[in-house]
């Protein structure tokens, strides 16, 4: 049970961790596009 417990919480974080990559990912992106503008 512990086992099965530690690998669904390892997967769950590697999600979260996937989701919160795109996220970055897509706020970099638009920053970029909005320094260019400024520049």
């Amino acid at each position: 049970m512990r086992k099965h417990f530690f690998m669904d919480r390892l997967v769950k974080s590697q999600k979260l961790a996937a989701t919160n990559r795109r996220k970055k990912n897509k706020n970099k992106k638009s920053k970029h596009r909005l320094d260019r503008v400024d520049c």
